[in-house]
């Protein structure tokens, strides 16, 4: 039997009133958001997130903008498909981001039991400092977990992490729709920051985006974190 987490009204309200248009009716970027949220509580978890799309109606009450793309506070690290992270290298995304800077992680923070391993990923809680420069950004991370296996296809389903609530490489028939996630990544190696969807499509609810640094379509991501940060 799926036990179902439970969210105050308390949580779903400051969540759908705290959804803002872009004044200037172009997304924020990750890094952007991050800063506008700073003082604020921070972008939210991917788990609230997952808790707000999955086993709230809060999606009811937004049926009119069709869907709204919301951007989580951790990111996903991966090896290009089917290769693994190699020992003694930084993890460098390939695609840089819209101003020109290639992000990186730093060899060391990679875990031991990440490397030289195929099938692996990571799923990062960021500091709240990390090294921007003209060239770069150097990603410092808080926390890592190891996600074993991770998703190799650009689209693709499978069992929920119960902890990142990611989807993992475990086929999912027969498994009930709350232990199903999607996910996205690119076929090449990536740091990417999290993103969901807040829709009334139970599939796109579903979906845990992480392919691109900077493009979140039409409405920027900014909940309103609720007064007890260890919801969060």
């Amino acid at each position: 039997m799926t036990t179902k987490p439970v969210l105050s009204e308390f949580d779903i309200e400051l969540a759908l009133d705290s959804l803002e248009k872009d004044p200037k009716e172009v997304s924020l970027c990750w890094l952007e958001a991050r800063e506008v949220r700073r003082d604020k509580g921070g972008l939210p978890s991917n788990v609230f997130l997952d808790d707000v799309l999955i086993y709230s109606d809060a999606w009811k009450k937004v049926r009119e903008n069709s869907y709204v793309p919301l951007w989580a506070r951790e990111l996903e690290a991966y090896p290009k498909k089917n290769g693994v992270f190699e020992d003694g290298k930084d993890l460098e995304d390939p695609y840089p981001d819209n101003e020109g800077r290639i992000w990186r992680l730093p060899r060391r923070y990679i875990p031991r039991e990440a490397r030289e391993r195929k099938g692996v990923g990571l799923f990062i809680l960021p500091a709240s400092y990390l090294e921007i420069t003209k060239w770069e950004v150097v990603i410092i991370p808080e926390k890592i977990t190891v996600l074993y296996p991770f998703i190799q296809s650009r689209t693709g389903g499978g069992k929920v992490d119960k902890e990142t609530r990611v989807p993992l490489a475990v086929p999912y028939t027969g498994l009930h729709a709350d232990q199903v996630r999607y996910g996205t990544r690119s076929k090449e190696a990536g740091i990417k920051p999290i993103f969901r969807y807040l829709t009334e499509d139970y599939t796109y609810r579903r979906c845990v985006d992480s392919y691109d640094h900077d493009v979140l379509p039409h409405l920027s991501s900014v909940f309103t974190p609720p007064k007890d940060p260890r919801r969060w």
